[in-house]
Formats: C-alpha cells, sequence, structure tokens
C-alpha cells in the first residue's frame, strides 16, 4: 500500500477520542502547545534516559546517598540546563516548584528497578519504526528502557501525569498493546509492560501481560 499512514498510540489515542483533534493535529499539522505537565515530563524522561549510561552510575549512587538530586552540583547544572532548553520555569505561575516536582519524580523512578536486576537492559529510549512484512500497517513509539529476561522482555514506561485512573484498566491500552506486538515480532520474546507512576510512589508500578491472540487481534485493528 502506497502512503501508508505511520500510527502511533498517541494518534490512535487522538483518533478514537476525538476525530477533530486527530485531523486538526495529525492531518492539517496545527501545532498543539505544550502544558508544564508534559514539559516536566520530559526533562525528567531526558534525566533518567540520561543517568542509565553506566558511565553516569556514580552520579546515580549520589542521588541515592542523597535521597535527592539536590546535593549532586553536576545533576542540578543537568536539569536546569534542560528545563532552560524547554522554556521550564523553576516555579511556575501557581507557585510549584518544577525543580522539586522532578527531584521527587526522578527518585521514583530511580528507586523502582532502575537498572533492571535479574535481567539485562538491553536499550534505553529506543525509538522504533515497523512496517509489517505484507506492509498493511506501520507503527512507530518511543520506548523508555527495554530490559532482556531468560523468557520475556520488560518494557518500562515512565508516566508523570497526576492523574492514574487511566491505567487502572490496562486490558485494552494501546501503547502497551503496540510496544508489545513490537516486542513480540522484532525481539522475538513475549513482554510484559510495566508502567511508573512518577507521581504515584505509593502504587507506582502498573503492569500488563498480553497473549498472542490478543496480539493478533490488534494487528487486524491496526490494518483497519
Amino acid at each position: 500500500m502506497d502512503n501508508l499512514p505511520i500510527l502511533s498510540a498517541s494518534k490512535l489515542e487522538r483518533l478514537e477520542s476525538c476525530s477533530w483533534i486527530y485531523h486538526a493535529n495529525d492531518v492539517l499539522k496545527i501545532p498543539s502547545s505544550s502544558n508544564e505537565q508534559a514539559v516536566r515530563g520530559t526533562v525528567t524522561h531526558t534525566l533518567l534516559g540520561t543517568l542509565l549510561n553506566r558511565r553516569h552510575k556514580h552520579l546515580y549512587k549520589a542521588i541515592i546517598k542523597h535521597n535527592t538530586i539536590t546535593k549532586v552540583p553536576a545533576i542540578i547544572r543537568f536539569v536546569k540546563q534542560q528545563m532552560k532548553k524547554e522554556g521550564l520555569a523553576e516555579v511556575d505561575k501557581k507557585g510549584n516548584n518544577n525543580f522539586q516536582m522532578i527531584d521527587e519524580m526522578s527518585l521514583v523512578a530511580f528507586k523502582t528497578d532502575f537498572f533492571c536486576k535479574g535481567g539485562q537492559l538491553e536499550e534505553a529510549e529506543l525509538k522504533f519504526d515497523y512496517t509489517s512484512p505484507d506492509k498493511k500497517y506501520q507503527i512507530k513509539g518511543y520506548i523508555d528502557k527495554l530490559s532482556s529476561h531468560k523468557t520475556y522482555n520488560i518494557i518500562w514506561d515512565y508516566k508523570s501525569s497526576q492523574n492514574s485512573d487511566d491505567y487502572d484498566d490496562l486490558s485494552l491500552n494501546k501503547q502497551a498493546m503496540m510496544y508489545s506486538l513490537y516486542c513480540h515480532l522484532v525481539k522475538e520474546k513475549p513482554a510484559k509492560v510495566r508502567f511508573l507512576m512518577l507521581r504515584h510512589p505509593e502504587n507506582v508500578v502498573r503492569e500488563v501481560e498480553y497473549s498472542l491472540d490478543d496480539l493478533i487481534g490488534f494487528e487486524q485493528y491496526l490494518i483497519h
């Protein structure tokens, strides 16, 4: 098929929730404004991805020792540089301390099996773009962290939203299904998807695993 549309989880969600928003964003290409929550998430993701590099493990250890990023000068500079780059003020108009919230969210991730104990960190910040062999669908996505275990993979995805209700029932979660399908087809292993709710340390991990029948059904949905 010529001009095969590239499908992402966010694009599918927009299409199902509001066809006009989908048309405006994905057909007309009208730029959407970023909110501070999203920008905080971007800075936090960047920090976490950077510290997954083993050569920065001494910085990770320093953060864990002090239980904060505010005692590690190199990390303070890095985070503030990223905030400036993204146009994020240290304190927003409502009085929320963005730097403090990034500190808190990062600590939740650092303390939740950051280096994938019992498995091998396969890739961090994995961008994928996959077209089915019969060219009936094309998908793309961004996996925050992928770890390999003996009989399965674990897909880790960081969520910085205060609202966690959308992740209480993951049975039909488009993002989790798309990432699982990619792992099944390319990595040739079943996958568990773990969403880390960085604003909810009391209930941080939401996990789901799909059957082969689930993924076959999702493929049909993508083709449709």
